[in-house]
C-alpha cells in the first residue's frame, strides 16, 4: 500500500536525475501528497525522450467517464496487472515512473496511528513503478492520471505493512519505460525485494492531508516528563 508520499526535490534536479528533457512542469514541493492530488510522472515519449508531466494520483481507465473512480485506483497490485480491466491496457502500453523522495506508512500505537517516514538512506529520490492514463470526463475535459504499482514487502518494511511500492533502479527505470520489452523482464522488476530503506518517525500532523510542510518529515520532539 502507498497512500501518501513526499516529493520536494526541485523539478530541475529531478530532470537531471532521471534524464528528462524540457519543458519542465511547474510543481511545488509536496510533503503530504494524497490521492486525487497532483503528482509528477516520468514518461517516455514516442520519440524515446523522457519527460516529466504533472498528473492526478488515482488512475481513471480510458473507458470510464467517472473521474471519481480514480480515488479507488491509487495503487495497482503487481500480481494482477495483466488481468484487471482497470490496469491491463495501461500495463501493456502506458507505464511510467513516479518520482518520490519517500512515502508514509502507519503503525498502531495504542488507539492512535503513528506515521512513519520511509526513504532512501542516501536521500536520493525513489523511482516508483507506475501506470498512466488520459481520462475524459463527461464534460469532455481530459485529465492525465496515474497509479503506483505495489508488491509484497520485504526486509524492514514487512512488519509495517504487507505491501510496498515497486522501487526501480536505474536500469529498471529504462526497462519499465521501454515500450517493447519482453514480458518476463517487466515482471521480474516487480518481484518483492529488500531495498534497505530508512524508516523513522514522522510528525503526527502527517495524519491529516491538510498539513503539508517540511516539518512533517522531521522527527517529532521528545516529550518531557
Amino acid at each position: 500500500m502507498c497512500g501518501r508520499y513526499v516529493l520536494h526535490t526541485p523539478v530541475g534536479a529531478l530532470a537531471e536525475a532521471f534524464g528528462a528533457a524540457g519543458p519542465l512542469p511547474n510543481f511545488p514541493a509536496g510533503y503530504n501528497i494524497a490521492p486525487t492530488q497532483q503528482g509528477l510522472i516520468l514518461k517516455r515519449d514516442p520519440d524515446g525522450v523522457r519527460r516529466l508531466h504533472s498528473a492526478r494520483w488515482g488512475l481513471v481507465p480510458s473507458w470510464s467517464r467517472d473521474l471519481s473512480i480514480g480515488a479507488r485506483l491509487i495503487n495497482a497490485r503487481a500480481e494482477t496487472l495483466g488481468e484487471k480491466p482497470s490496469f491491463r491496457a495501461a500495463f501493456q502500453a502506458r507505464r511510467c515512473v513516479v518520482p518520490a523522495d519517500g512515502f508514509y506508512e502507519w503503525v498502531a500505537e495504542g488507539k492512535q496511528r503513528k506515521p512513519l517516514w520511509i526513504r532512501r538512506p542516501d536521500g536520493r529520490p525513489l523511482a516508483l513503478a507506475g501506470l498512466w492514463e488520459v481520462a475524459t470526463g463527461v464534460d469532455g475535459d481530459s485529465l492525465q492520471t496515474f497509479s503506483i504499482v505495489t508488491t509484497e514487502s520485504r526486509g524492514g518494511l514487512a512488519p509495517i505493512h504487507d505491501r510496498c511500492p515497486v522501487i526501480l533502479g536505474e536500469a529498471g527505470v529504462a526497462t519499465w519505460l521501454a515500450p517493447h520489452e519482453p514480458a518476463d523482464e517487466i515482471v521480474a522488476l516487480m518481484q518483492p525485494e529488500d531495498h534497505g530503506l530508512l524508516v523513522s518517525p514522522a510528525d503526527p500532523r502527517a495524519n491529516s492531508v491538510r498539513n503539508d510542510d517540511h516539518h512533517l518529515i522531521e522527527p517529532p520532539p521528545a516529550t518531557l516528563f
